[in-house]
Order: structure tokens, then sequence, then C-alpha cells
């Protein structure tokens, strides 16, 4: 017999109350005819005395009790070394459920449940339950937070957790209903050292620090997964009562920050743990980890505990994919305790032999350097901790620090990021030109994307330079010569000699400038695309970038000189009518080739590895094991105020009015130095007809003749006319300047040139899935003066190519194009991914439901 077959319960609830029925979780229902009927003779009232066993522990799951009024203790009795130990206990007030929790989980129920003074309850039978489930679904999310308790399922605290697994999510569940939400701005204060806390708190986005005023060992960084809220004395049981926790420490948000709060007595009589110690042992055991790690031995200790707190701590109670071979991974993952399943395919796709990696280890650490393919599946194991860094992270934390952590971190560079070693004699030292091949020291351009590296970089062939100082280069040695042989010239050889240096200095500056000019024509292959960039030093800059998958072809022609002395014309050739980059005198022509192909392979293949990575995520949400966990720490510090000088401040006021945001869309115009060539016969004329307009009454004031004063009226009516049609002619094309716009947005580039008053409007406008090329040019000196320039998106469509001619920064515009073109381009990926596999959650679904012992051993397997 049931605990709940001890006491009497009432005559089942009559049609009318069903339909008055107020329970928070049927809000929102507007058919209560339905519901009505669903709960038609299983829902009863109880009255339950003192000190009275509503069920325990073990026992099926038959009903779900909503406590009207009173008071129940909820614990769980177990025998341990002999012992009887109390463990999940909970005080459940007015209002709250019993046994939804493990209605749900499909267990028995997890605790005992007692009265503690007179109850009033309400029961639903498990069938009706079922049923109300099925007809209202929405009923679920007000049962329980399950995005808060699986994302609690996931802290480090539930590896230390004294229960059998199959309790940790009801345990996961009662915290998630005591926890509340809290978001902090950075640099907000989360409590002071000595003020009072009932509250632990825990880290599910973002970055807390901890300082203890005098001592700078008690200064920690907190990141993803970590929990704070320590008190100078940790308190005991005490049941209802109030606990007077006086903090250790000061806490402050760095960033934008996503906190749970939860009751610390509720904390410590749910999980069975000691608070204090799980706060103090995280924070050991994160520094302690990111210490032994040889990836960070060349770092100080102050820089290792700085780094803790930009790391994110998990812990993953399933199976859970972390690294898929193939894609491009974004963050250094190291197992800290427990297992890993490491797989890989080989080229032909057959599955190789796996293995077992066991904590502590680590895997994709390259993914700190640069885009780099991972190359075998990593997959973890029931029960596994983990700690998470992000390359993001990585920068933050060196934006912190003001030094490149990146280039301080000991990893092992694979063939395509390091720095490639030539056997033989290598192109630097035949002088044809640099290959740089991911070197910790090479120069970050500002046209690299956030996480964007330079795989190989190549100059022209000497002969180029060559080429183009040698006319500079015969006058200098014949300048030489001249002031050798000077002493056996007749004549005034001190003036020859000033006139020899003077000519020396000038060819010098000139030999300089165009050894300048070839050192900044280079052909770059990223990990992302192809980019050419020619720079005549502050005269002109032009600069062309093709993605790496809209490659089609890679062509070299050479002449029979070149042929002997290794060098030709390299074309690379997109879909794109004009979308061809040429390169001349270029050396190495099969690396360069090798390298394009290689790496637009490793792009299509990160881009299917990235397909199954969704497919697999897909799948997950739809067999309800998903896990959604934050990868990044930091997301925003304070906002600083900038001390700016007045040209600073002007500079600002015009880019406002060139530059522009509107939601998503990036609009600009063109700058104002393009609207002066439109401008000055308009305002010419316009003063031309000021003065003409002025003058009559001028000669006037000087004493005309009386006879002659009608017609200087005249004419100064007729010269106000003109003045105002030429101011009108003026305001015209300023607002048609104003209206010409080029802009942005993350699907589409759009030109839009629009007339004033609205008499017309021209759009054109492409998807940004279209472009094949961008090409920057800032063409004279005049626009490297004033920063401004073009930007051409060659696309292959029939539209053309798109121009956005005389844009202000042109080289921020491109950068912008090529990040939005990016970002559409994963989109795209996602939405191919979602289409491929629509119908497989279904058929997995159905294969589960026919196949249930899968799902059996996969239980007992994690167990």
């Amino acid at each position: 017999m049931s605990a709940a077959d001890s006491f009497d319960a009432g005559a089942p609830l009559s049609e009318s109350e069903l339909l008055g029925l107020q329970l928070t979780f049927l809000e929102g229902i507007e058919d209560r005819a339905a519901l009505a009927i669903i709960l038609a003779g299983a829902v009863r009232h109880h009255h339950l005395p003192p000190f009275t066993m509503l069920y325990r522990q073990d026992e099926p799951v038959t009903y779900i009790y909503i406590l009207a009024s009173g008071i129940i203790n909820q614990y769980r009795e177990d025998i341990i070394e002999g012992k009887r130990v109390r463990r999940i206990v909970r005080t459940a007030t007015a209002g709250k459920l019993l046994g939804h929790l493990e209605f749900l989980y499909g267990s028995a129920y997890a605790t005992n449940a007692r009265s503690e003074e007179y109850c009033h309850l309400i029961s639903i039978t498990i069938h009706a339950f079922s049923r109300l489930l099925y007809r209202f679904p929405q009923i679920r999310n007000r049962l329980l937070a399950k995005d808060v308790a699986d994302r609690l399922s996931t802290f480090p605290f539930m590896r230390t957790l004294p229960l059998p697994s199959p309790l940790h999510p009801v345990v996961c569940g009662f915290l998630a209903d005591d926890a509340k939400s809290d978001i902090k701005k950075p640099g907000e204060v989360i409590y002071r050292a000595g003020s009072v806390e009932n509250d632990i708190f825990l880290i599910h986005r973002g970055q807390v620090k901890l300082e203890q005023i005098g001592d700078p060992e008690e200064t920690h960084l907190l990141g993803n997964g970590a929990m704070f809220g320590s008190a100078r004395t940790a308190a005991g049981f005490v049941g209802l009562g109030s606990v007077d926790r006086e903090m250790v420490h000061d806490a402050t948000s760095q960033t934008n920050t996503l906190l749970y709060r939860i009751p610390y007595h509720n904390f410590k009589s749910l999980t069975g743990l000691e608070p204090e110690d799980e706060i103090r042992q995280g924070i050991e055991r994160r520094e302690r980890e990111i210490s032994r790690l040889a990836i960070f031995s060349p770092l100080d200790d102050k820089t290792q505990r700085t780094i803790v707190g930009f790391v994110s701590h998990i812990y993953l109670p399933n199976t859970h994919l972390i690294i898929h071979q193939g894609e491009i991974a974004d963050s250094l993952w190291v197992l800290v305790s427990g297992r890993a399943a490491i797989r890989a395919l080989d080229r032909d796709g057959n599955q190789m032999s796996n293995a077992v990696a066991v904590g502590p280890t680590y895997f994709a650490e390259q993914a700190l350097l640069g885009q780099v393919p991972q190359q075998s599946t990593v997959e973890a194991q029931p029960g596994s901790e983990w700690l998470r860094f992000h390359w993001r992270d990585l920068e933050a934390a060196s934006r912190q620090l003001k030094i490149d952590l990146r280039n301080r971190l000991f990893i092992q560079r694979s063939a395509q990021i390091q720095e490639r070693s030539q056997s033989g004699q290598s192109s630097r030292d035949e002088g044809d030109g640099e290959l740089l091949q991911g070197s910790p020291d090479q120069k970050q351009y500002d046209w690299l994307q956030p996480g964007e590296r330079i795989l190989l970089r190549t100059r022209r062939h000497w002969i180029a330079f060559l080429r183009k100082n040698l006319p500079t280069i015969i006058i200098f040695l014949f300048a030489v010569l001249g002031y050798l042989i000077a002493d056996f010239l007749p004549g005034a050889q001190t003036y020859l000699r000033i006139l020899i240096i003077f000519l020396l200095v000038i060819d010098g500056v000139a030999l300089a400038w165009g050894t300048i000019d070839y050192l900044n024509d280079w052909l770059a292959i990223t990990d992302t695309r192809v980019v050419h960039q020619e720079k005549v030093l502050f005269i002109t800059e032009w600069r062309k970038e093709a993605p790496l998958e809209q490659i089609q072809n890679v062509d070299f022609s050479t002449t029979w000189l070149g042929k002997i002395l290794d060098y030709g014309t390299l074309t690379i050739a997109t879909a794109a009518r004009i979308g061809t980059i040429t390169f001349d005198f270029s050396t190495n022509f099969r690396q360069l080739r090798d390298k394009i192909i290689e790496q637009r392979r490793v792009r299509i293949s990160s881009t299917t590895a990235a397909s199954k990575l969704h497919i697999q995520q897909m799948l997950e949400k739809r067999l309800g094991i998903a896990i959604s966990i934050p990868s990044r720490v930091y997301h925003g510090g304070p906002q600083t105020t900038e001390v700016r000088t007045l040209r600073r401040r002007l500079s600002s006021s015009v880019e406002t009015h060139l530059r522009r945001e509107r939601g998503d869309r990036i609009i600009w115009r063109k700058h104002w130095l393009v609207l002066l060539p439109r401008l000055w016969l308009p305002l010419l004329i316009f003063l031309l007809m000021a003065v003409f307009a002025v003058l009559p009454p001028l000669t006037e004031m000087l004493g005309v003749p009386r006879e002659s004063i009608p017609f200087l009226n005249v004419l100064t009516i007729v010269g106000v006319a003109l003045t105002l049609i030429a101011l009108g002619n003026v305001i015209w094309v300023i607002a048609d300047w104003r209206n010409d716009t080029y802009e942005v947005s993350s699907n589409e580039i759009v030109h839009v040139d629009r007339m004033p008053l609205g008499l017309s409007e021209d759009r054109k406008s492409a998807s940004l899935g279209r472009i094949q090329n961008v090409e920057m040019s800032i063409p004279s000196t005049l626009h490297w003066l004033f920063n401004y320039g073009n930007v051409t998106c060659q696309t292959a469509a029939e539209t053309g190519d798109f121009v956005f001619s005389g844009v202000p920064d042109p080289r921020a515009v491109a950068r912008e194009i090529l990040a939005r073109m990016d970002e559409h381009k994963r989109r795209a990926e996602q939405k191919t991914a979602e289409e491929r596999s629509q119908d497989l959650p279904d058929w997995f679904e159905l294969y589960n439901r026919i196949e249930p012992e899968i799902l059996e051993e996969r239980a007992q397997r994690n167990s």
C-alpha cells in the first residue's frame, strides 16, 4: 500500500469546480471545456494531518500534487556505511508542485514527502496529467524551467554530487525552481566584502572579479561555470530561518554577465554539498589545471591567473561532441577529468581505429592561432570535466593584459600555420620574394578578419625590382663613378662634387622610395581568401580579394626569360566576369597553386564538417539531449570616456554624417570632396548672382541719377530672383549628393540613387552570396590624404559589378563587406544543412520509438 492510500481523499471535483480551477501552470488556457473533460474524475482534494507521509521515495509516481496550503518537507533517506543519511532536502510551501519532476523524467518518486502542519492538496492522476500534456504541450514549460535545469546540470559541482546519476536531473529541476536570473553590466558591483548575502551565485555567462583588499593572493577572475559567494563563516542547517552570511570578497562584474542566484540553504540541502568548499576547490582546480598545461608555461603566474577568468568550466553528464573532424575549431579544449573518445576517418571516408583519452589532456590548441581544420573527432564521455578557452577570449585577455598572448603560447604549429622550412636554397636567399607562413611575428594587417591568419605571402621576382629601379641604379652608379674621377677632370672639382653629392641624395631618395614601393606589392594567401595589394607610397593603394571558395582556376604563363629566371604571370580566376587576380613577375608558382588548392579543399571540407555538426545538433535537440553551453566568456567591457581633441570631435562629426547605422544595415554617403566638383559651378553662379543683386542698391547709395532708380530696382528684383534660383541649385546639388547612398546589410549590398523631392529613385541590389571578389582602391594622393576611395564588388550576376565610389575610409568599407559576406556564407551553409537534414530528426525519432532497447542501453551505459 502506498503512502497516499493512508489518508482520506475527497470526492472528485465537479465540472463547475474544474471550470473554475485556478492553477499557475494552467494559466492562459482558454479552452476550459476541453480542460474539464480531460480532468473529469481525476482531480481530488486532500486534507493531510500534520506529520503524515504523502508518498515515499522510490514508489512509482501515481499522482501529481499541488500544495494549496501548508508546508511539506521533502527528503531522501539512504543507508550509507550503516548510517541513515538525509539528502535532497526541500521544503515545499503553498503553490508548489510535488512529483511533477519525477513524472517528466520518467522515474519513481525521488524523495519522501511528509506534512509539517495541516495541509490542503489537490491531486491529479498521472493518466489525466499525460492527456493534459498531450492536449496542451505548452504546459511543460510552466512545470519546469528546462533550459535553466539543463544548464545547471553542466556546472562543475555536479561532478561531486553525492547521489546516483538518475537523481541528478531531479536535483537540477529543484535548483532551477529556486534559481533567479540576474543580469549585471560591466563594472557593476554584485556585493561588497562584509555585506550580508543569503545566495550562492553561479555564472551562466560572463566574468566576475573577486577581490580581498590587502591580499593579492585572494584576487581571482571567474568565467563561465564558476560559483562564488563565500562567507566568512559557513552557515549550518537552519531550516527556514534567515542565514546571515558576511561576504569575504568584493565581487564585480567585468563584462555583460548573466548569473543564477540560488538561496544558500536550498543549495546546500538539495545537493548535500558545502558551497564554500565547492567555491574554493573550483578556483584552485581551474588555476592548477591552467598552470600545469605546457601551452601556458611561458607565462608568469599573474598572467596565468588572469587567463583563468577567460576560461569556461564545464561538466558534461552525457555524451557530447566536442570537435568534429574537418571543422575549423574555435577553442582550446582541456579534458580535466574523465574520458573522451577520439575517432577519425581516412581520406576514403573509412573509419580508423578508435582511441580513448583520459584526463588531464587537451585538444585543438591550434584554434588559438588561426582557422585550422581539425584532424580528428573528439567526443566527451558521460561524467567528464572540461575547460574551454575560446580564441575571442584569448584576444580579450590580450587586450586586458596589453600583451600579445597568442605569440607567447607554447603551441606546436602544424604545416598550415608553421613557418615553412625550404629545402635547398630558399626563395628569400634567391631574392625572388618572401614566403611567409603564419610565423608568430608576422605583421597583423588591418584588413585581416578576426581569427584570420596569413598562410603564405609572396612578393614579385627580383627582376621586377630591377625593372622598376634600373634607371635610378644606373644614375647612382654613374654619379659614384663621376665623384671618384672628379679629381682627374679639369675645372672646379668642388662645385662638381657638390653637384654630384646633391644628385646622389636625390637618387638615393628615389631608390629608397622605389624599394618601399616594391615591398608594398604582394600576393597573400590566408586561411579564407587570396589578397593582392598594389601600393604606391603617399599616392595610391589598391587591393583585390577573392574568397577561396570562389576560385575556379589557378593558371601560370611565362616567357623564355621567365623560364630561365623562374618567374611569370599568375592568374587566379573566379566566376565573376572580370573577377581575375593577376600577379605578374610571380615566383614559386607550384607552392602558390598547391597552397590555394589545398586551402580551398580545407575550406570546402570544413563546410561539410560544419553541416554534419549542425545535423547532429538538430538530432540532439529533437531527442532532448542537447545542451546549450555559452562558448565565450567575455562580451564587452566597461564603457570608457575618451578625451577627444577638437580635431577628433570634428572628424567624428563628419564621419557620423558620412556613415550611419540603421538596424543591421550600414549606410555610407560619398565623401564630401566628391561633392566639390559638382558644387563649385553652382556655388560660383550663386555668388555672382548675389553680387549682381547687391550691386544696384550700392550704386543707388553712391548717388546715381534719379531717373536710373526704376531701372536699378528692376535689376535688384532680377538679381534677387536669380540669386534664389542659384541658391536652390546649390541646395539641389547638396541634396542629390546626400541621397546617393551605399548600403550593406546582413543579406545584400544596395546602391540607392534618389533624386531630391522624391522625383525618382534608382535602386540596385545584389545578394552577398553572389559577390565573387572585393576590390579596394585609393587612386590618388588627394584620396590618400583625405582617406577616401572606391570599393568594387564583383558579382557573377548579370547585373554587373557594384562600385562604392568615393566612400570614406574604403579599407573599413571593404572589411565590413567581407565580414558580412562571411556571416552570410555561414548562415547559408546552416540553412543548406537544415534543408538537407529536415527529415532526419523524424527518422531517428521514429527509429528510437521502434527500438526502445537502444535508449535502455544508453541509460545503462551512462549510469
